[in-house]
Order: C-alpha cells, then sequence, then structure tokens
C-alpha cells in the first residue's frame, strides 16, 4: 500500500509453526482470523487459499479507479504510469508519482502527476463573470482517505474559491467514491466508532503542478515564495475565515513555473473558525504535523483556542527545518540531528527546546541560505520569545493581556515587517587569483625530480624556507601540481581557488621563493 500508491488495502497469511492466520490491512488498520490448526484444519486453509487465487483485483485490494485497457491484470499491480482514471467525467493518465505517505493506517496521502484528456478540461463551474472554468493539461491527483467526522476539505476549498483567496490550490474535480465501512468491515459485523474509525476516500484534481518549498534552489526565489506562503495563509484566513492548522514542510508548495509563486495546498486539518466577523465556537485541537507545532499546543495547560499566530510560529518552525535539514539543492541531509529534540521525548522537553531555539533563533547553523538566517531568524524568534514572556509577566501581575497576538508582538503586520526588510547583499568568496602586472608574463618552472643525494654532498638551490624546489613541489597536493605541470595559469589559478585565502597566499609564497612562479618581463629588444 506504501510503495505504489495504488492499493486501497493488502492481505496476507501469518504462520506461526503449525498454525496460519489471514491478515488484511486497510487504511482503518488490520483485521485479521483467529488461528487455524494446519494440520487439523487443512482442507479449510486450501478453500481460503484457493479463493485468494479467484479473487479480482479489487478483492486482492487494487485501487478500482486505477484502469488501463489491453493491460494483463497482474501489470496493473507492478507500476502507476499511464494508468487513466475518471474523476467526474473527465479523463487524467498518470505522469509521475508525487508523493506516497509510509503508512499502512490513517489518511494515506498519494499525490500524482497527471495529464488531463484535451476533451475533459472544461468543468461544469463557471466564475463570477459567467466562464467555464478551464482544466489545466498538466494537474494533480490527490487520493486521501478521510475521518468521516471531519469537516470536508472539498467544501473548505470551495468556500476558499468563493471568497477569491489567492495563493492555495484550485480545486478542479473531486469525488468520493467510497468508505470503509462500505467494504469488508460491514461484513463482517464491525462497528464504526467501536472497532474502528470510518474513513471516506476523498479524490482531488487540482492545480498548479507544484513542488515542495524546500526545493527551491535560489535563495531570493525562495524568500519570495515563503512570503507569499504567508500572504496566501493570511488571506485564507482573513477572507475566508479558515485557519490551516497544519504548516508543514509537505504543504508549503511553489508553482513549478514559477519559483517564486508560493502555492498553500492540502486543507485536511483546516477549519473554519470565522464567519465574516462572527467567531464561531469551534473546541481547540492540537492536531498537526508535531515538529512543527506551536509551543502553546505543548503547555501542559489545557488549551483553550487555537489561534492564527500559532500558525505563524509553525511557518518559523518550517523554516528553521528547511534551512538545517536540507542542502542547497533540497535534498534531506539525513546525518544532521537539527531539532530533532523537537519530534522526540516528552511534551514538556518539547516545549522546552522549542522555547530554548526562540529565545536564541540566531545561533542554529544553517545548511544553506544564510542570509535568511542572519536577516530573519533572530527578528522573527524575538517576536515570540517577546510575545510569551509579556503574556507571563501579565499572568504573574494579574493584568489583563490580548492572547491572540500575544500583546500584539505577533500578527501578519509584525512579521511581514521582518520579511520585508532588505537582505543582506550575498558575500563573495575571496580567493587568491595570479594575475600579470602590465608588461609581464607569469610563467611556471616545474622542477624534475633530483638524483639520489651522495653522502656528504651539498644540495644546490636551497631556497630561504630550507627545501628544495623539488621538496616544496612534491608537498603540494596532486590538484595543485597537475596545474603547475600544465604550466597554464587559468588552471593554476582554478587550483588555488579551492584553498582558503590564507592557504592560497602560504603557497604563492613558497611558489616564489623557490622559483617555480616566474614573474619575466614581456618586452624584448628589437634589434
Amino acid at each position: 500500500m506504501c510503495s505504489l500508491g495504488n492499493r486501497q488495502s493488502v492481505h496476507g497469511i501469518l504462520f506461526n509453526g503449525s498454525f496460519a492466520s489471514f491478515w488484511c490491512f486497510d487504511r482503518g488498520g488490520g483485521v485479521f482470523t483467529h488461528e487455524c490448526n494446519i494440520d487439523r484444519d487443512f482442507p479449510d486453509l486450501i478453500r481460503c487459499l484457493m479463493s485468494l487465487c479467484l479473487a479480482n483485483n479489487t478483492e486482492l485490494g487494487l485501487e478500482p479507479m486505477f484502469q488501463q485497457s489491453g493491460v494483463k491484470d497482474v501489470e496493473l499491480f507492478g507500476s502507476v504510469l499511464q494508468r487513466y482514471l475518471v474523476v467526474q467525467r473527465s479523463l487524467f493518465t498518470i505522469s509521475k508519482t508525487l508523493h506516497i505517505t509510509s503508512e499502512l493506517d490513517g489518511r494515506g496521502t498519494t499525490v500524482f502527476k497527471v495529464i488531463t484528456a484535451p476533451d475533459g478540461r472544461t468543468t461544469d463551474e463557471v466564475t463570477e463573470a459567467g466562464e467555464e472554468t478551464v482544466i489545466p493539461e498538466a494537474a494533480v491527483i490527490k487520493f486521501s482517505w478521510q475521518s468521516t467526522s471531519q469537516a470536508l476539505e472539498i467544501a473548505l476549498f470551495r468556500r476558499a474559491q468563493e471568497f477569491n483567496v489567492e495563493g492555495i490550490a484550485t480545486l478542479y474535480r473531486y469525488s468520493s467514491p467510497r468508505k470503509l465501512s462500505d467494504g469488508h468491515r460491514k461484513q463482517l459485523g464491525l462497528k464504526v466508532g467501536i472497532d474502528y474509525v470510518d474513513r471516506e476516500l476523498h479524490v482531488q484534481v487540482t492545480g498548479p503542478v507544484c513542488i515542495p518549498l524546500y526545493r527551491v534552489v535560489d535563495e531570493d526565489d525562495f524568500a519570495a515564495a515563503f512570503k507569499s506562503l504567508i500572504s496566501a495563509h493570511h488571506s485564507l484566513y482573513k477572507k475566508a475565515g479558515i485557519l490551516h492548522r497544519d504548516i508543514s514542510i509537505n504543504n508549503l508548495m511553489v508553482d513549478e513555473t514559477n519559483p517564486q509563486r508560493g502555492v498553500l495546498i492540502d486543507l485536511d486539518l483546516a477549519i473554519q473558525v470565522r464567519d465574516g466577523e462572527r467567531v464561531l465556537g469551534i473546541r481547540p485541537s492540537t492536531v498537526g504535523t508535531y515538529p512543527f507545532l506551536a509551543l502553546d499546543l505543548f503547555r501542559d495547560e489545557p488549551l483553550t483556542q487555537r489561534w492564527y499566530r500559532h500558525d505563524l510560529e509553525s511557518f518559523l518552525y518550517v523554516l528553521a527545518w528547511i534551512l538545517s535539514r536540507f542542502d542547497e539543492d533540497g535534498n534531506e541531509v539525513h546525518q544532521t540531528a537539527a531539532f530533532d529534540d523537537w519530534i522526540f521525548g516528552e511534551k514538556k522537553y518539547i516545549f522546552l527546546a522549542k522555547r530554548g531555539f526562540l529565545r536564541e533563533a540566531e545561533r542554529f547553523r544553517p545548511v544553506r541560505f544564510s542570509r535568511l538566517q542572519k536577516s530573519w531568524m533572530p527578528e522573527l524568534g524575538a517576536l515570540f520569545y517577546s510575545g510569551y514572556n509579556f503574556r507571563a509577566k501579565c499572568i504573574a501581575g494579574l493584568v489583563p493581556y490580548e492572547d491572540e497576538t500575544l500583546g500584539g508582538f505577533v500578527t501578519f503586520e509584525t512579521v511581514m515587517e521582518q520579511l520585508q526588510k532588505p537582505l543582506p547583499e550575498p558575500e563573495i568568496d575571496a580567493t587568491v587569483q595570479l594575475v600579470p602586472e602590465p608588461g609581464t608574463i607569469i610563467s611556471f618552472n616545474v622542477p624534475e625530480r633530483p638524483p639520489p643525494a651522495h653522502p656528504g654532498t651539498i644540495t644546490a638551490n636551497i631556497s630561504v624556507t630550507g627545501l628544495t624546489p623539488w621538496e616544496i613541489y612534491d608537498r603540494f597536493d596532486d590538484g595543485l601540481k597537475a596545474a603547475l605541470a600544465s604550466k597554464d595559469l587559468t588552471d593554476v589559478n582554478d587550483a588555488l581557488a579551492k584553498f582558503s585565502v590564507p592557504e592560497a597566499e602560504k603557497i604563492v609564497e613558497l611558489l616564489q621563493c623557490s622559483e617555480i612562479l616566474r614573474v619575466e618581463d614581456s618586452t624584448h629588444d628589437e634589434r
């Protein structure tokens, strides 16, 4: 179920000595039979095995929405590429797997890039101007088994589009073909809410096609995209009254064709908290992706309200996570343990770790984008830390305070004020390069290996270092020796650029005193 994303369930047989049991895993967890004795119940075991052999693809767990004509049944299990799906009468062909959640139960979110068939690109919906909505040629299909007790993500997407929220994914098609309670669990007499949590498969076609924010390699593009994502999140909250509640590295994306345009996705855990100016009485929840949850969600005291600022704080943790755990190419650096204390351990220790980070946000060492770390992290960390300190002083002094923004410290405006400050100019790596002055040329005289010296002989050409030119040359690394042997100035400069400035200056000094490096007059007397 986790390798290709094309299964709704998986079956297996567990052998335990002379006993065997049959298992089935779906997004509600595992269901299994009582153990049977292989010797005593051998006929029943054979009948069960024959039933599995005669079962069709759907009964064996293949998601029935994946289809392809002219393909043998067994091949349908081996790949999802070039399979087609029909969602609300539009035909889509899978061209790439974008994301597969590694879990047996739960939502099991799976995302594919798809190509829209030309005759299925017009939807039944119209814009305010009366124009038909057109599905782009390249789109995204998301499969997710959501709890039936949660608000429908589709309703939140439509509300966001109704209120012209900018910067979130556009929903084009939607389908909810089945629930867990419609399948074998119902036939087995299992009860929803007692034996398992019922889930419903949601299939969404959205756009544009995106890449994760952490895959953006240019620092200025990343900065622009990050700011646009915070603006999109604020637009979702301010215009539609929807709080996202799951700001994480997997939900902050950028347009594949425009790396400076952020796209906020996944409203699985989002909830409507306002209707116009009216605040809805919603019971607070600590849902979200664990490493990025706000400090308040790890306190011992019950959460009284899930505020907008909690999501803003999640943005800060995502920023630090990307800067410290992904390299310049957007690949996760597995050997780093940065912020592991945000994941593991008791809640009180995670609380202390995150509070310590806010207090000293400028001190962590980034793997990439050092300008963002120097410009953004100290000020953003100080906003939240000062706000939490202010609240603590007010509580201790029994002074009223405004918790929604931590006394005005943390708002969309205060965060954006810090993000809008110009980034420092990129630091240029200094190098030592050999450049001939006018009227001179630079040449290289690579010494030959001397023959073994006889006892008592005096070696000529001893430099001020006490070493012969050959001994100096022989102590250089292979790259520099090869460059000197080529006698090409460009090659030598390329080799010097790989050293720090102090190291390169020392090398040039050795080259000069050994006369390997020569500067000569380029003019000649005319006769």
